[in-house]
């Protein structure tokens, strides 16, 4: 286990989504990433239209002192990283119909429940893959993004 590990729901967790939020920045830091979450949807015209709602009709905005909410600011990065993750990969269809490799090499698992990552990090680890990004989805879009140890 290393120092900021935890568990969630029976999986190792490394990092997490709603639990590690972004550094502090201002509303044109905020922005920046809000509107490349955007532009990363472009080619699913509701996903895109869904992350701009949230990011920026549903967002809090700048604060006074300029700084931004926390959860409106691991959205923006959840969303991003979504996006970037998703983009480009090879399909682990022994593993599961919807997984994938990312662009990166880290494979992706979209789940409705933590739970239900477990047998697919269990296939992982088999295949010899460390870790995984375990996406849990409300719809097309996650809402929390764990990134799980695949075994012990």
């Amino acid at each position: 286990m290393t120092l900021y590990e935890n568990h969630v729901d029976g999986l190792s967790v490394l990092w997490d989504s709603t639990e590690d939020l972004p550094a502090e920045c201002g509303w044109d830091e905020y922005s920046r990433v809000a509107r490349a979450a955007h532009m990363l949807a472009h080619d699913t015209p509701d996903a895109a239209a869904a992350i701009r709602k949230r990011l920026t009709d549903d967002a809090d905005g700048a604060y006074e002192d300029g700084s931004t909410n926390p959860y409106d600011r691991g959205m923006a990065f959840l969303y991003a990283q979504w996006e970037l993750s998703g983009k480009g990969g090879r399909r682990l269809v022994d593993v599961c119909p919807t997984a994938w490799v990312g662009i990166d090499g880290v494979p992706n698992l979209p789940v409705s429940d933590a739970e239900s990552a477990k047998p697919l990090l269990d296939a992982l680890a088999a295949d010899g893959w460390p870790v995984a990004r375990v996406w849990l989805m409300d719809g097309d879009l996650p809402f929390r993004m764990l990134l799980a140890r695949t075994k012990e």
